[in-house]
């Protein structure tokens, strides 16, 4: 009543017939059905939604640090588990210690008199070292694989950088800056914090993909990177069928197949069998799941993907790169092949499988 809420009539809208009452009185009703909510539930749920989202979000980083550094697929859950728990645990408590020693370089800053300019070059020089050494542990902890330490570190020295930029953009812009609260009230802020949360994340990954590119070129022209990547993308077109016939017998068991899987059984390259991968899916002959990297599954039944279709797949990958005019006699042997399976199917070559 002190503050003029007895003053404020409220109608609820779903009962237009009710009659009005003040909004103090509403409040205290409103209150009171808060109070008699049983928390209990809500705080497991909480916590069940919490760890949810902290998994979630961790597979999903793991998951794009393996594709930029090119690793088949992710850890197992039994490897999952205590790195992800070290991580959620220790995160929290190394940005405290980074808060807690920039407050104190900050009061240690504004003490000196003189010789401001190399207290603050001290200061920035420390908040680079931390977030180098965070940076430096992540890409060499998070994907699965084992890179280098040296083009580790210089990727992580370059998304250190860009990281300290931000911060010291993002306070610049909130301190001196149009004030959005203004405009638009505290709410403003949470988009402006979201583009910025999403650059600083493209600046995480720029940083690995700098790591990935000098480990990719230790004194290497990118000349003879194409030559080896011609050389490593032949293809045997009865790789395709041998292939498909994995894809499709885990198919039959009700199971997904990873990229892995197929280069265990069946002795193939990781790269050439993820450009078959992709070729396949292209052709809309596999589908890509949810999950580890290259997870894939048949995309129509074995009984409607033929022995000509992976053959055509096969021929094209071999040909990627090459001049259209091929000799005669490959044109014969090919098509020889595909009169060979003209009637087959890939549920055929499970059955002789």
């Amino acid at each position: 009543a002190s503050i003029g809420l007895d003053n404020i009539r409220v109608i609820p809208a779903a009962e237009p017939g009710q009659q009005s009452q003040t909004l103090s009185v509403w409040l205290k009703d409103l209150f009171g059905q808060a109070a008699e909510v049983d928390l209990a539930a809500v705080h497991w749920i909480g916590i069940a939604l919490t760890i949810y989202a902290s998994l979630s979000l961790m597979v999903t980083i793991e998951n794009c640090l393996n594709v930029i550094v090119r690793a088949p697929v992710g850890r197992s859950w039994v490897r999952r588990v205590p790195l992800y728990w070290f991580v959620l645990t220790v995160s929290p408590l190394a940005v405290v210690v980074w808060y807690f020693a920039n407050s104190q370089f900050d009061a240690w800053v504004s003490s000196v008199e003189t010789w401001q300019w190399v207290a603050y070059l001290f200061w920035l020089g420390w908040n680079l070292f931390f977030a180098w050494l965070l940076l430096l542990a992540v890409y060499m902890l998070v994907p699965n694989t084992q890179p280098n330490i040296k083009p580790a570190a210089a990727g992580a020295a370059v998304a250190a950088c860009l990281l300290v930029v931000g911060l010291r953009g993002l306070g610049a812009y909130l301190n001196y800056g149009f004030m959005v609260g203004q405009l638009y009230g505290s709410l403003g802020l949470i988009p402006l914090f979201m583009i910025w949360v999403y650059l600083m994340w493209l600046s995480i990954l720029f940083g690995l993909e700098v790591a990935a590119i000098l480990q990719a070129l230790p004194g290497r022209q990118l000349e003879e990177l194409e030559r080896e990547r011609k050389t490593e993308s032949l293809v045997d077109p009865a790789a395709v069928v041998a292939v498909m016939e994995v894809i499709g017998q885990r198919f039959a068991q009700g199971q997904p197949t990873t990229l892995i899987k197929v280069c265990e059984l069946t002795g193939l390259p990781e790269q050439t069998t993820s450009k078959m991968f992709s070729g396949l899916v292209l052709e809309n002959l596999l589908h890509r799941l949810d999950g580890p990297t290259d997870t894939v599954t048949l995309a129509k039944p074995p009984d409607q993907i033929s022995g000509v279709e992976l053959l055509e797949v096969a021929f094209r990958l071999v040909d990627s790169g090459q001049s259209p005019d091929g000799s005669k006699l490959l044109d014969r042997l090919r098509q020889a092949q595909r009169d060979l399976v003209a009637s087959t199917s890939l549920a055929g070559l499970l059955e002789e499988a």
